[in-house]
């Protein structure tokens, strides 16, 4: 039995069992799989969450995805990200270790029965668009990964990732760049994800051609251009 508390759900959306929606807003045509929480959080239309994810004080926007067993805390997603399976994206408190303690401030004033501030000191990470994320990565607080980027399987991201950047590893390095630094600059400036909904769809054998030329490039430029 799912439980839905102060929560605004489109009719469209579909929730499937045992899910926790509490705080949250849930975009038209989007899905929630089963034994999935949501706190805090908003997803807009064409989201799909898979079973057994957390989304804790996050934002996913238009047709973004995650698999199952993901857990993301304060964290903005972008649209038409693909986010793969037991990822775990983390923005939140972090831990002193320059001081004698490691201990949270928050859980040592919680102890001890003072009061404190949920929001202390918490850093949101940021995720572009068109970003995929493979299964078992783990980005921590406070990064932001920009457009385009790769994050390979079983990465632990601690720095900001350029947009177009493919990095991998523990902790994860830059691969190499999915394409020459002119295309990025275009791709970056034509910012296809805002297209309206009916010319990305229109044009979806374009952005899903198996490798970018400069004639498709100019093709998605002269359509940007178009619409301004």
């Amino acid at each position: 039995m799912s439980i839905i508390r102060n929560s605004k759900i489109a009719d469209s959306a579909k929730i499937y069992s045992n899910v926790k929606i509490v705080d949250s807003e849930i975009g038209d045509f989007t899905t929630i799989g089963d034994n999935s929480n949501l706190l805090k959080s908003i997803l807009h239309a064409h989201v799909a969450i898979n079973r057994g994810c957390v989304l804790d004080c996050c934002e996913m926007g238009f047709g973004s995805y995650i698999n199952q067993n993901t857990t993301l805390k304060n964290v903005i997603i972008g649209k038409f990200c693909c986010i793969s399976w037991n990822v775990t994206l983390y923005g939140g408190s972090s831990h002193n270790y320059t001081a004698p303690s490691c201990y949270t401030k928050y859980h040592w004033k919680n102890i001890f029965g003072e009061s404190c501030d949920m929001g202390e000191k918490k850093r949101r990470s940021n995720i572009g668009n068109d970003v995929w994320i493979g299964n078992g990565a783990i980005i921590i607080n406070g990064v932001t990964v920009g457009d385009g980027a790769i994050i390979g399987a079983g990465a632990v991201v601690t720095k900001d990732v350029e947009p177009y950047t493919v990095v991998a590893g523990v902790p994860a390095k830059p691969i190499r760049k999915r394409f020459d630094e002119r295309t990025i600059a275009e791709l970056l400036q034509i910012q296809w994800w805002n297209w309206p909904r009916k010319v990305i769809k229109d044009n979806e054998r374009l952005l899903r051609i198996e490798e970018l030329s400069p004639e498709n490039l100019l093709q998605m430029r002269r359509i940007s251009d178009s619409l301004l």
